[in-house]
């Protein structure tokens, strides 16, 4: 049967139709959507067929048209001959777009700016394990070379590169347009986690680590298996695009942040040795704990309390960051009576805090099951080095509960574990009394990329250590309170006055009926800001299209966030740092205010803790209200490495008016700005001059038609992070914020300088492009990089010798970012090879806000770094630039070890130390 030539002239016909919206005679034309070609039928058919249709188009002269199959090179190919010019340079009369294509619409106001905040637990857990995975790869790297140069690397655990090769996959997966966007399906993701929940709890057994929350762990197994028993089969046995790659995200994250802690704790190990040749490797007794574990793949990170006795115990804290820091370490203790000693045993500053449980119930003394919370504690008959089997454990915790011995390991009840109170448990055999927990945070100088060694005492001579004093408010709300026996803690029924903290950056004041922010004012400045904040809720429409997983499709402008009970609010002042806390019915909120030199007392940490598990079809914001005059202008990061303006644009429906924000926003005028940096990516607006707001979780009940299938009703308790940084423009450079001058400043060279002016006055549709300050950067990076704690987990006296491990020689550039430093793999792809890739950032950055007082202990070098003599203790072998995913070396290899970066470049070099 011959083929229809009409069908050929019908499609052909349309062709020519859209070649009326381009501006050449060629034309690009995509095939296919997320849910095409997932079979080969499918693909066979659409293949063959269009090639039939354009074997009859150009065997027509007569039609004028050639057609063929193509990549986008071959379009642009196709383009520039047509044009006729050199390919790469722009044809003649074509219009240029620059920026990004947000916020986009498929069909009438149906804009997809809900996914930017879609399952925020998540996404937080992504930069979780970013964050960590960034570390491990540094802190192995440099392990590794030590251990080589010294001749133990046969006693080095090389296997871990195949834990940090697994990590790096995981979360390049997570980065699918269906995990990272919180748009694919719960089902599978759920039956995932049964299997990665049950390999975690494997590794635990095996090596001996029973504690933290085992039968929470296994109930939380069996109940998931039970539930999704039908999902065990091919992940993407439905053949959808959600389904099938959600197989991946959730609790992979959690394992690969489990061994990615174990990573760290193995060269941590090895670095902070006195003596190298005394290092062991033991898997079955780790020589760290890390002070943070999470029970579950949808549970938040809880803290280990280290318990203190006559013998001292170690601390060995990690900063990620490439520059030295000053920052709050917190510790959680069994006792009040502790002293915090640097390695040479010298004091440090420190406070100590109670712990709430809520929002009037400090951590009491409870009776729980031995090994519950304490990593390091044993079973009634067993040593911490011969573990009791796992048929033994349930029965050991409770005698009462029945155990279930199969070949998938124990299974026990999800209560079992479940705090018990001194009433309902009797201190009997089997049940271990655990005592108050509190928090001593210590003021610790932290090296580059390094560890120290930080000591506890429990003090038996009377000194003690500064003791934050809390007030509480209850707002008229009759509700129980347990104080504290060893912090001073005061009452008051009624709702507090307005009232302030400050430092000496900042004071920052609160309204007493809310304990919500309302204004700043800076170190030395008679202005007071406005600067207040409030939690607002939307809806979603009442017609047949509704708010879902991808669409966010309001029932108007936001109303305010009214809760059932007033908050409690708690006000806790300290020498160290000061914080209040306001506790809603679905939110708690936590401004604290830092009173140390540097970075860490230049802004406000903020944390919401949300919870709206009971709400339907609401979704939750924050608002920041201020006296900015910023019209209609807002900006917000693309990706971490570029800011983009923003306008509100009237005629378009408010959620048009939604951007992503990955890393920060902020507004400004000619005198200050206000950003808003952020620990996990959401959706942000800014509705009227000087707002910013934020939207922290959704909870829609309804699909929205975009192939997931089904709401968003698996949301979890969620801790939103964010800093508030309040900058002033200098005196100097206020001309630059209104005419673009160019300023040198913070080490930039002049031709720098006014390469940043030709940027800071390029016009983008009337709106001039903008960069953050360089206080923005270091802050953004110590929100999302924070200094890792890890206990000694060895109790006895002939503890080796520790010391602080400082692999920095010098002290890099304020602006340079080192983004990696990854061993590269062997041609055995689980072991390691002796290169490493070292991936450098300089950043770009605003010289025009003002830049006194920072506490940098950094300058700038106008792009300019040596290499060489960069890390302590280790030669620089070997210096390859390369392209930045290493696939082609950029020219040879050079004996100069002096690089040059400009301004937002990245470069990657393969590198060997030795």
């Amino acid at each position: 049967m011959p083929w229809p030539p009409y069908r050929a002239q019908l499609l052909l016909d349309q062709y020519r139709k859209k070649s009326k919206l381009y501006r050449s005679k060629v034309l690009l034309v995509p095939l296919g959507d997320d849910f095409r070609y997932d079979k080969p039928q499918e693909w066979d058919a659409q293949f063959l067929n269009y090639q039939r249709i354009f074997d009859f188009l150009n065997s027509r002269p007569d039609l004028h048209v050639q057609a063929q199959f193509g990549t986008l090179s071959d379009y642009f190919d196709a383009l520039y001959k047509k044009v006729g010019i050199v390919p790469g340079m722009r044809p003649p009369g074509f219009p240029v777009l620059t920026g990004d294509f947000f916020s986009y619409a498929d069909r009438e106001d149906h804009y997809w700016t809900g996914y930017f905040t879609s399952r925020p637990f998540y996404k937080s857990l992504d930069r979780v394990l970013e964050s960590h995975l960034r570390g491990a790869e540094i802190l192995y790297s440099l392990a590794l070379a030590h251990a080589r140069r010294s001749g133990a690397d046969g006693r080095y655990p090389l296997s871990d590169y195949a834990l940090l090769t697994n990590a790096r996959r995981n979360l390049g997966l997570f980065q699918h347009h269906d995990a990272i966007a919180g748009t694919a399906k719960e089902a599978v993701a759920v039956d995932y986690g049964v299997r990665c929940v049950w390999d975690v709890l494997r590794a635990y057994l095996r090596v001996g680590l029973v504690g933290s929350r085992l039968g929470e762990c296994c109930g939380e197994v069996l109940s998931l298996m039970g539930r999704y028993r039908g999902c065990w089969g091919n992940p993407g046995a439905d053949g959808g695009d959600g389904l099938r790659w959600l197989t991946l995200p959730l609790p992979r994250l959690l394992h690969s942040l489990t061994n990615l802690k174990r990573v760290i704790i193995n060269a941590a190990h090895y670095l902070v040795l006195g003596d190298k040749d005394t290092y062991h490797h033991n898997p079955a007794a780790p020589f760290l704990d890390m002070d943070e574990t999470r029970s579950s793949q949808d549970s938040l990170p809880e803290r280990t309390v280290i318990k203190l006795d006559t013998s001292p115990r170690f601390l060995v804290v990690f900063n990620p960051l490439e520059q030295e820091r000053l920052s709050m370490v917190p510790v959680l203790v069994d006792t009040p009576h502790v002293r915090v000693l640097s390695e040479e045993g010298q004091p440090l500053p420190s406070q100590l805090s109670a712990v709430w449980n809520s929002a009037t119930d400090v951590v009491p003394d409870v009776y729980q099951p031995m090994c519950a919370s304490l990593p390091s504690c044993t079973l009634p008959g067993h040593t911490s080095s011969t573990p009791a089997p796992p048929h033994e454990i349930p029965q050991l915790l409770n005698p009462q509960v029945p155990v279930h011995v199969s070949s998938r390991g124990p299974t026990v009840p999800s209560r079992v574990l479940a705090p018990l109170t001194p009433s309902h448990s009797p201190d009997v055999g089997g049940w271990l009394r655990f005592p108050r927990c509190l928090q001593v945070a210590v003021l610790a100088r932290l090296p580059a990329l390094g560890l120290r060694v930080l000591q506890l005492h429990k003090s038996l001579d009377g000194h003690a250590t500064p003791r934050a004093s809390t007030r509480l408010y209850l707002h008229g709300r009759d509700v129980p309170v347990r104080k504290p026996e060893a912090v001073p803690l005061h009452v008051f029924p009624a709702a507090a006055d307005d009232f302030c903290l400050e430092n000496q950056h900042l004071q920052a004041c609160f309204l007493g009926r809310t304990g919500l922010l309302q204004s700043l004012r800076q170190a030395g400045e008679q202005q007071v800001h406005r600067v207040s904040s409030e939690f607002l809720v939307y809806g979603t429409r009442t017609s047949k299209d509704k708010s879902g997983a991808y669409l966010f499709l309001p029932d108007g402008e936001a109303k305010p966030y009214t809760p059932r009970d007033p908050p409690v609010v708690r006000v806790m002042e300290g020498p160290l740092f000061s914080e209040v806390s306001s506790s809603y019915q679905h939110v708690q909120t936590v401004v604290r205010l830092y009173n140390v030199p540097g970075v860490e007392g230049l802004s406000l940490d903020v944390s919401c803790l949300v919870d709206i598990r009971d709400h339907i079809n609401k979704e939750l914001a924050l608002r920041f209200s201020t006296d900015i005059e910023s019209d209609d202008t807002f900006f917000t990061d693309l990706n971490g490495f570029q800011i983009q303006p923003r306008r509100y644009q009237r005629k378009l429906p408010l959620q048009a008016n939604f951007y992503p924000m990955p890393a920060m926003a902020y507004i400004q005028d000619t005198q200050s700005r206000l950003t808003l940096l952020t620990a996990q990516a959401l959706g942000v607006s800014s509705m009227h001059s000087g707002q910013l707001e934020v939207i922290l979780d959704r909870r829609l009940m309804q699909d929205d038609n975009r192939g997931l299938g089904q709401g968003l009703k698996d949301n979890k308790r969620t801790c939103n992070r964010f800093r508030l940084l309040l900058e002033r423009r200098s005196t100097a450079n206020k001309v630059l914020a209104v005419t673009g001058e160019p300023s040198p400043a913070l080490g930039w060279s002049r031709a720098e300088a006014f390469a940043s002016h030709v940027q800071a006055t390029h016009v983008q549709d009337e709106r001039p492009i903008s960069f953050p300050s360089l206080l923005s950067h270091i802050t953004s990076v110590h929100l999302n990089a924070e200094a890792l704690v890890m206990p000694v987990a060895l109790e006895k006296p002939a503890l080796p010798a520790l010391r602080s491990f400082v692999p920095l020689a010098t002290t890099l550039p304020c602006d340079f970012h080192i983004l990696n430093l990854r061993t590269l793999q062997a041609e055995d792809d689980s072991l390691p090879s002796a290169e490493a890739a070292l991936i450098l950032h300089r950043k770009g950055f605003d010289c025009s806000l003002e830049a006194k007082n920072l506490g940098f202990n950094c300058t700038t070098s106008q792009g300019k770094l040596s290499l060489g003599g960069l890390f302590q203790g280790l030669e620089l072998g070997s210096l390859q630039p390369t392209s930045l995913t290493l696939m082609y070396p950029l020219g040879t290899a050079s004996n100069t070890t002096n690089i040059h970066l400009d301004p937002m470049e990245i470069a990657t070099f393969r590198i060997r130390l030795g």
